[in-house]
């Protein structure tokens, strides 16, 4: 979408994108945040993000665009291997909060595991290889949200998430005073 800055740090609205995507987790209850981003994009995600948030943010840096399943490999060391965790990428903004479906999530039985997959074709590790292999195995489940939904990663999605954000949604700071 952009050559020269995160796309994630675009703003939709008042906020860049990545806003969005913490706020939701706050607002769902989750406290500590790992952040994955590329190398050249570290030191301006810590800059906006270096404000008071009510969340604890780590960092980790994908050093070459490796796919969603290499970034949750990074994961690891954040997260034990007893504990569950959630995936919201950055770019997929919604209305709905996600506080009941984070806590059917709680709920389950067994944690989601990451396996290694192999690179596809793009030599990337493809977080649908992984989603493919849950549902043969009968552990994949989803929800459909209610609200507006969309993958704003694309230079037309994009404008549709900023209309959406300035015409449906009430922004609430989620910076502490």
């Amino acid at each position: 979408m952009t050559r020269f800055l995160n796309k994630h740090l675009l703003p939709v609205g008042p906020y860049p994108m990545i806003h969005y995507a913490i706020s939701k987790l706050a607002e769902a209850g989750i406290r500590d945040i790992l952040l994955v981003t590329g190398k050249y994009s570290g030191g301006l995600f810590m800059d906006y993000i270096g404000r008071e948030w009510n969340v604890r943010i780590s960092f980790k840096v994908q050093e070459e665009p490796g796919g969603i399943a290499q970034a949750l490999a990074l994961a690891e060391g954040f997260v034990s291997p007893s504990e569950k965790f959630v995936v919201l990428l950055g770019d997929n903004l919604f209305e709905d909060s996600p506080t009941e479906e984070f806590a059917r999530f709680r709920e389950q039985p067994e944690q989601a595991r990451v396996r290694t997959v192999q690179p596809s074709a793009r030599g990337e590790m493809e977080i649908t290889d992984v989603d493919n292999m849950y549902a043969a195995r009968g552990m994949l489940s989803y929800g459909i949200p209610s609200g507006w939904w969309i993958d704003a990663g694309t230079h037309l999605s994009f404008r549709e998430a900023a209309q959406r954000i300035a015409g449906e949604v009430t922004l609430r700071p989620i910076f502490s005073a």
